[in-house]
């Protein structure tokens, strides 16, 4: 009876003020629901009084939406950025094409190209630098022949000093002032040695070994590469030789090369040129 007394006192006042609880599943000791339509909790009441700021709602974790998701098929902003379109290819045929300038080399004379050699002498091509030690050695016809002459007046000289000046001043090439195997061996080292007679061009040199004797008889069974160079001449082409040999031979001379003595006594040839 007490709590019904209560009940009732407490309902009366706060129907008088305009609120009510609802925060009841059902109107005390059964009573009918009616009144308790419009009620309202007593947190609120106290709020609307000023008395308590009304709490903060706090979402349940369980039940909150999250903010709506970027779609997963979204890209960045770079990448979903229209793209440039590329340049149109130039599909105009009919613009002018360049004219290439005629090549003028062709018809242009050419030039006599320098040759240089290890000792930095100046040469041209290699068939005149052929003609022109055959036209230096041809200047010295006759010049007197003296074994181991002195490489330096001009007046006397023995083969490998005729050879030294027609190199020297034909083609520029210093072979030094040393005898035939001297030669002989600077051609192993700056040149092409030659085996055979008929690999001679004109200007090549041409290495001898001792006289033997003036038929092929004196010089069977020789092994020609390990004999002694003993002189040396210039192939003038044509089967001559231009060399010096003694004093009796009347000095510097051509003479023929195959079907002779000279042909027995060969050794090697030397292209420098």
């Amino acid at each position: 009876m007490k709590k019904y007394v209560a009940a009732t006192i407490t309902a009366a006042f706060l129907l008088t003020t305009g609120f009510a609880p609802h925060s009841y599943a059902a109107a005390p000791d059964g009573q009918n629901n009616s009144g308790y339509q419009n009620a309202i909790s007593y947190d609120e009441y106290l709020a609307r009084k000023g008395d308590v700021a009304p709490p903060a709602r706090t979402a349940d974790p369980d039940t909150e939406e999250t903010a709506p998701r970027v779609d997963e098929g979204a890209s960045n902003n770079d990448e979903a950025a229209p793209k440039k379109e590329k340049a149109a290819p130039n599909t105009d045929t009919n613009a002018p094409k360049r004219e290439k300038a005629p090549n003028t080399d062709a018809t242009a004379p050419k030039k006599e190209r320098a040759v240089s050699d290890n000792n930095g002498a100046k040469r041209t091509n290699q068939g005149s630098a052929r003609d022109n030690v055959i036209s230096a050695g041809l200047k010295y016809l006759k010049t007197p022949y003296e074994f181991g002459s002195s490489r330096s007046s001009k007046s006397t000289m023995d083969c490998s000093e005729f050879v030294m000046w027609a190199y020297r001043e034909g083609a520029g090439l210093d072979l030094g002032r040393g005898s035939s195997r001297t030669q002989l061996k600077y051609v192993k080292q700056n040149g092409i040695l030659l085996q055979d007679i008929s690999q001679l061009k004109k200007g090549d040199l041409v290495f001898f070994m001792s006289h033997r004797g003036s038929n092929e008889s004196d010089y069977s069974g020789i092994n020609r590469q390990q004999q002694r160079v003993t002189h040396v001449a210039i192939y003038m082409g044509d089967n001559k030789l231009l060399h010096t040999f003694s004093k009796k031979a009347g000095g510097v001379k051509v003479t023929d090369f195959r079907g002779t003595a000279w042909e027995l006594r060969f050794i090697a040839g030397g292209s420098l040129l």
